[in-house]
């Protein structure tokens, strides 16, 4: 027992003065007082929990730091990737920009070329429609010719009534050509030049019946050359008619197609992000890049093929849908295929590099 230990008396009873009103007690042991050793045992272990604490939070700081410093360098090698990504879509931008500069110059080449080749048709358009006014003129007057002979052939019927029998199978031959001229409309000008033919030869029948039979055998073989010709003749003009109709259809098909030249370079040269583009060739379409899962419960297992039509927006979300026509299932299971439909992501369509609306076609099933 440490005897200078702090708190500690010593009690001398042989020098302790005894009263007889203090009730005297039986003399006890004191209590044990922690020795110096072993309070320096107590403050070791304490200071060793505390240096084993602070190496335990030191290494679990380096730790952090290690995997901060991981993180940061991790960061880093990102941003030069994302940042030589941006330079690579930079200089494929400038690639589509002179693409599209130069297709801008060959389509205003290409108008150009078009414009001069519709003057050409409008001049070879005006030259045919005055050859068919001519023709049509030489047909009145081949008409007019016509009527002449017909009222001088009567005359000299009234004239030489006695050749009448002999000429008889002559006018009905005739008869029947006028008939068939009347039928056919387009041979009338034919008749009235083998008309005036048979004037010419009955005029030279007057003396002799056979001769004049034979000059009509002549002339009958003289009228079918003439409507032979007079049938190149019609033809000709028909030619002339539907070469004009098929300059008037170029010339239409030349317009329109010129026109479409103008909107096709108008919307180069217009179109903005967000706009509503038409899904076409022309068109980099948009890439399906999450799918929202079907509900299990509610859709059978298997279903589909079904076709929609979704409106994809500039930042690839899906606006709108709905069903081709024939391919509409049932009510149920139309309206959950549109909500999940609507929850699809995808990339952005583009057109010239602009990010752009566009209606496009998928396909669901499961």
């Amino acid at each position: 027992m440490n005897m200078n230990a702090p708190g500690h008396h010593d009690f001398d009873l042989d020098h302790m003065e005894l009263k007889s009103d203090a009730a005297i007690h039986p003399p006890v042991e004191p209590p044990i007082r922690p020795s110096g050793r072993f309070r320096w045992v107590t403050v070791s272990v304490i200071l060793n929990m505390v240096l084993a604490g602070g190496a335990g939070y030191f290494f679990y700081r380096n730790h952090q730091l290690i995997q901060e410093s991981g993180h940061q360098s991790q960061h880093a090698i990102n941003l030069a990737q994302d940042l030589e990504k941006t330079h690579q879509q930079i200089g494929e931008m400038e690639d589509q920009i002179t693409k599209l500069t130069t297709e801008n110059k060959e389509l205003r080449r290409e108008i150009d070329s078009r414009k001069s080749s519709q003057q050409d048709l409008k001049s070879d358009l005006t030259s045919n429609e005055k050859r068919v006014n001519q023709l049509s003129a030489d047909l009145e007057e081949i008409t007019k010719e016509r009527d002449v002979l017909h009222a001088q052939v009567a005359d000299w019927t009234k004239k030489h009534a006695a050749l009448q029998a002999e000429l008889a199978k002559t006018k009905k031959d005739l008869q029947e050509g006028e008939k068939h001229l009347a039928e056919t409309r387009q041979q009338l000008t034919d008749q009235a030049e083998a008309e005036a033919r048979l004037n010419q030869a009955l005029k030279t029948a007057k003396a002799d019946a056979k001769a004049a039979n034979d000059q009509l055998d002549e002339m009958r073989k003289q009228f079918n050359d003439e409507a032979k010709a007079s049938l190149n003749l019609i033809q000709e003009r028909a030619d002339l008619q539907r070469e004009n109709r098929e300059l008037k259809s170029a010339r239409v098909a030349w317009q329109k197609q010129e026109q479409t030249l103008k909107d096709k370079i108008k919307s180069l040269e217009t179109t903005q992000e967000g706009d509503l583009v038409p899904f076409s060739a022309e068109l980099s379409p948009a890439e399906l890049t999450y799918v929202e899962p079907f509900p299990e419960d509610v859709l059978p297992r298997r279903f589909g093929p079904y076709t929609l039509q979704v409106l994809i927006n500039e930042f690839g979300a899906v606006e709108r849908a709905f069903f081709v026509a024939g391919q509409q299932p049932p009510s149920g299971e139309a309206r959950i295929i549109l909500e999940t439909a609507l929850r699809y992501k995808f990339t952005p369509a583009t057109q010239n590099g602009v990010r752009v609306k566009t209606w496009q076609p998928i396909i669901v099933h499961r």
